[in-house]
Formats: C-alpha cells, structure tokens, sequence
C-alpha cells in the first residue's frame, strides 16, 4: 500500500494544505485555479527537486496538448500568490533549460509539516515546541 503523502507544509507565514487544496500567505487564502495548486503540490510535495517542464506537464494535464505558456502563465500566477517576486525567487526557482524547483527558506520548521525539507533546511525551534496556528 502507497505511504499518503503530506497533508500540509507551513513555513514562515505560508501553509500550503494539500488535503484542502488551499493555498495560505500571510493569513489570507491565496485563490488557486485547480491547475496551479496541482503545480504548487507537486512542486512543494517534493521540495529541492527539479521537475522537468514536460514532466510537470504531463503530471497536471496529463496526455492533453498544453503550451508551454499555459505553464509560464500558472508559475506566474504561483509566483504572485506567494509574494515572490521571479527576478529574486526564495521559493519558486526556474532552472533554465530544464525547469522548475521548490525550495523551502533555510529557517523552515519542520515540526510544523509532514513533508521532508530541503537539503540544508535547519529546525526554526525544537521539534517539541508547540507551533501557534492561526
């Protein structure tokens, strides 16, 4: 039986609820069309990776012919909805000639989410103190 992947991942003042399909910045939902939250889930579901454009393609519209725009204009939208901006990304990074990767900030708790951080991420606070939800 497949192990269930994460069902939220929090850090600084973002929450990303993959169960909810809701994306939370700054205490405010962040309205996603359906294909960019699949984008951000699979972006942030597996943070430090890098996903080929075909490969994020094909996981979210499947077999359908896509443009890469339509892709250009969801990282965009994603971009937007986290407060990043594409010329200084913290989060969302393009990786020319290849595609995309998610990168959680350095000081991202991972008490606070079920995913893995990323390579280099270090524990804000110790893993038993309580974490304020709001």
């Amino acid at each position: 039986m497949p192990q269930p992947g994460p069902t939220r991942l929090s850090f600084e003042d973002t929450v990303v609820d993959f169960a909810g399909r809701r994306l939370l910045h700054g205490g405010a939902e962040q309205p996603l069309e359906p294909k960019a939250f699949a984008v951000l889930a699979l972006l942030a579901g597996a943070p430090g990776r890098v996903f080929a454009r075909d490969e994020i393609l094909d996981a979210v519209w499947g077999h359908r012919h896509v443009t890469p725009g339509a892709l250009n204009r969801i990282m965009s939208l994603l971009r937007h909805a986290l407060g990043e901006d594409a010329q200084h990304p913290r989060l969302v990074h393009t990786v020319h000639g290849t595609g995309y990767r998610f990168d959680l900030p350095v000081a991202a708790d991972p008490a606070a989410t079920d995913a893995e951080p990323a390579v280099g991420a270090r524990a804000a606070a110790p893993a038993h103190a309580p974490r304020k939800t709001g």
